[in-house]
């Protein structure tokens, strides 16, 4: 074999491998490196393989062992751009960007399925299915490096998640040995993975529950600069954009990847439904409150509440968003929870004063003072180590165009579910009285 032949036979494979050999402007991945950090001591290996084996041709047949003497240098050039073609640079970052767009595929599922949102989701998995030179459209690349920050940001979390997962299974499956075994043996492994990704975060976790660790994680979106949100609502749009081209599916494509990066680490949103019944449930609460309405039972609410988890009209989807930005503003839900904890635990606690014996509830009342405890717990993590005693109105917090927006909100869906105009201020009432609540 010449050396013109040997040029021609690597023309040919550069021609038909089609390799896209172009200069990277992008920032370096930081959490979906393996990769790429592999890839320079790959290299020396596989030469270090090559030439030993290239030495010992002796052990090849005759044919091969011509070939090797001859055109070593040769043999070890095309054998050395072969395992470049793929195994290059570009090939590896591809690589550690599909991971992390099959993690965010999977993350969707999951916070998807805990918000009752439709799980089927396109623009993340196509762009994990993309081949190597179709990836090189800018959409999909941004979206994983998008992705790769956020998992850089939250190092750990993922793993705190399963384990919590592999702690109630074990709670659940307690009373078989062999499937408990395998269980703890991939709980110590996470563990141990933990401990080598996130030291600081694995002796949290030590020293306290998975639960109240993953509590002091808020939203990696809210942790961003204006600056920084604006990009990643930019780069999310692009992808979904260009993967998406059924419109009326727009909104729950950008949703869904949306809610990953501003998901809290530990408490999942509120889905509308259990929304919408906690709504209807502080209605009926604070009726007591209140000179108007007599009856505290809030029938808007609870219409909405019935609505299908995927078929919820525009009007109670605004009125569960606007409770979400309630419960977020303060403790107040939990304080009030706490209150009725602590009437029950007084109320056993007066039968038993009255009865003096020993009744079956004291058991009952060590259960409601547990729960209280940890409500207890979860206010004061929020609040700087104490239980307020002083809220002001959620209304009142407002700007006056939020006042605005509020107000028009809870006027849609009033107008949409109460056909009985006699009511119509009753049902306004009832549902304002939630926001404009004081404690």
């Amino acid at each position: 074999m010449s050396k013109k032949q040997i040029l021609l036979l690597t023309l040919i494979f550069g021609i038909t491998s089609n390799i896209a050999i172009a200069a990277d402007n992008q920032p370096k991945m930081k959490f979906f490196n393996k990769n790429s950090q592999s890839y320079e001591p790959n290299k020396e290996k596989f030469k270090k393989t090559l030439e030993t084996k290239v030495s010992n041709a002796q052990n090849y047949p005759k044919i091969i062992q011509y070939f090797l003497t001859k055109y070593q240098a040769d043999v070890e050039e095309v054998a050395l751009w072969m395992h470049e073609c793929d195994n290059s640079k570009e090939m590896c970052e591809y690589r550690d960007e599909n991971e992390a767009l099959n993690e965010l595929v999977t993350d969707i599922n999951r916070i998807s399925k805990e918000n009752e949102l439709s799980s089927f989701t396109k623009t993340a998995q196509i762009c994990a299915r993309e081949s190597y030179n179709e990836r090189q459209t800018s959409a999909c690349k941004d979206l994983a490096r998008a992705y790769d920050a956020f998992r850089f940001h939250s190092q750990g979390i993922p793993e705190i998640r399963n384990i919590k997962s592999l702690d109630h299974q074990i709670n659940t499956h307690y009373d078989d040995k062999y499937t408990v075994a395998l269980l703890e043996k991939q709980k110590k492994h996470l563990q141990d993975n933990l401990k080598k990704t996130n030291g600081l975060l694995f002796n949290s976790l030590q020293n306290s529950s998975a639960q109240s660790v993953l509590d002091n994680n808020s939203s990696f979106f809210e942790s961003l600069s204006e600056e920084y949100k604006q990009s990643f609502i930019n780069i999310i749009e692009h992808a979904v954009c260009d993967k998406t081209k059924d419109f009326d599916n727009l909104a729950q494509e950008f949703q869904a990847i949306l809610y990953v990066f501003h998901e809290k680490a530990a408490r999942k949103h509120l889905n509308d439904t259990k929304a919408l019944k906690e709504l209807r449930e502080d209605a009926a609460r604070i009726r007591s409150h209140y000179f108007f309405p007599v009856d505290g039972y809030a029938q808007v609410p609870h219409l909405c509440e019935l609505e299908w988890s995927n078929n919820k009209t525009s009007e109670c989807k605004q009125l569960a968003q606007a409770y979400k930005n309630l419960r977020s503003y303060s403790s107040m839900h939990e304080i009030k929870e706490i209150h009725s904890l602590q009437d029950q635990i007084n109320a056993n606690s007066g039968i038993l004063s009255f009865l003096g014996i020993n009744s079956n509830n004291k058991p009952a009342i060590t259960f409601l003072e547990e729960e209280k405890e940890k409500l207890e717990q979860m206010v004061k993590k929020d609040n700087n180590g104490h239980i307020p005693t002083n809220i002001p109105s959620y209304y009142a917090s407002l700007a006056e165009k939020d006042q605005e927006e509020l107000i028009t909100i809870i006027k849609n869906v009033v107008r949409k579910k109460e056909t009985q105009t006699d009511a119509l201020s009753e049902e306004f009432q009832k549902i304002f009285n939630v926001f404009d609540e004081k404690l």
